[in-house]
C-alpha cells in the first residue's frame, strides 16, 4: 500500500492572534472534507476557519457570536452543520462559508452533530440531555426543521448514524453507550443490533473500539475516536484514540482486545 510521510498539517488555528491571546482559547471542533484535501476548525474565538490540509495553509474563515462546539461536514461536501456554545445550530455553505440557516432550540452547548448518510436529517446532541434532530429541506432552499427531540438523560458526548441511516449510536457524559431509532427516538436493544455498519467511528464506547481502553485506565480517559473506514467491513481500517494525557494511539479496526 502507499506510504505517509509524517508532518504538521496546521501549526496554529489561532495563528493570527497575539500568543497570549491564542493561549486563552482553545480548538473545540474539527471536521475533515469527505473527498477533498480540506478540514474546518472550529474554537472558543467564534471562528470557523478552512484548511488546505495538502498546502497546510488557511483557505477560508467566517466569525460568529458565539464560541463553535463542533462541527461536521454533509456527505457531498457542500455544507458544514456548525454547533454553537449558546445552543445555535446553523448550515454555511463549505466553499464562501456564507450561512444558509441557523436556528436555535435550546439554551445549553451543542456537543456534537453530523448529518444523516441520506443527507436527510442533522443530529445534534446537547449539553441539556438532549438528542435533537432536525430535517434538512431541499437542495435549492436548505433549512433546519426540529422534527425530533429526545431525552436521553446524559450530555450527548459523541453520536454516530447507522449507513441507513436507521440507528443512532450515542455516549453519554459518565460513560454510557446507547442506540436509537432517529425518528422515534425509542431506545433500541444493543444486541439487536449488534450487526449494524456505521456510517462513521467517533464514539469510543462501542463493541468495535473496547481494546483502546487501558486495562489501567485511572487518568487515561478516552476523549475521542476516529476510524478510518468504519462502513466498509470488507476493507482495513484502523482506529486512533485520544487520551486526557494527551496520548494519541493507533490501532486495528475493530480493536477487540483488553487494552493496552
Amino acid at each position: 500500500g502507499p506510504t505517509y510521510k509524517r508532518s504538521t498539517v496546521v501549526a496554529n488555528h489561532y495563528g493570527d492572534l497575539q500568543q497570549r491571546e491564542a493561549d486563552s482559547h482553545i480548538i473545540t471542533a474539527l471536521a475533515v472534507h469527505p473527498t477533498q484535501l480540506t478540514a474546518a476548525s472550529g474554537g472558543s474565538d467564534c471562528s470557523l476557519r478552512v484548511w488546505d490540509l495538502k498546502r497546510h495553509k488557511m483557505t477560508n474563515r467566517v466569525d460568529f457570536r458565539h464560541p463553535v462546539t463542533c462541527c461536521t461536514y454533509s456527505k457531498d461536501g457542500s455544507k458544514i452543520a456548525v454547533g454553537f456554545g449558546n445552543g445555535s445550530v446553523c448550515l454555511v455553505n463549505s466553499k464562501n462559508l456564507f450561512t444558509i440557516h441557523s436556528t436555535r432550540k435550546s439554551l445549553k452547548r451543542v456537543g456534537c452533530l453530523d448529518f444523516s448518510p441520506d443527507g436527510s436529517h442533522v443530529a445534534a446532541g446537547f449539553e441539556d440531555g438532549c438528542l435533537r434532530l432536525f430535517k434538512v429541506d431541499g437542495p435549492e432552499s436548505d433549512s433546519l426543521q426540529l422534527t425530533g427531540v429526545h431525552n436521553v438523560g446524559g450530555e450527548v458526548m459523541h453520536l454516530d448514524w447507522s449507513v441507513d441511516s436507521s440507528v443512532l449510536r450515542i455516549n453519554l457524559a459518565g460513560l454510557s453507550v446507547a442506540y436509537l431509532d432517529p425518528i422515534s427516538g425509542s431506545s433500541l436493544d444493543a444486541f439487536a443490533v449488534r450487526d449494524v455498519l456505521y456510517q462513521t467511528h467517533t464514539c469510543p464506547l462501542s463493541w468495535e473500539t473496547q481494546g483502546v481502553w487501558p486495562m489501567q485506565p485511572k487518568g487515561a480517559e478516552i476523549l475521542s475516536v476516529v476510524a478510518s473506514n468504519a462502513h466498509e467491513a470488507a476493507q482495513p481500517s484502523i482506529v486512533a484514540s485520544a487520551e486526557a494525557s494527551g496520548n494519541i494511539k493507533l490501532f486495528k479496526y475493530p480493536c477487540l482486545g483488553s487494552g493496552v
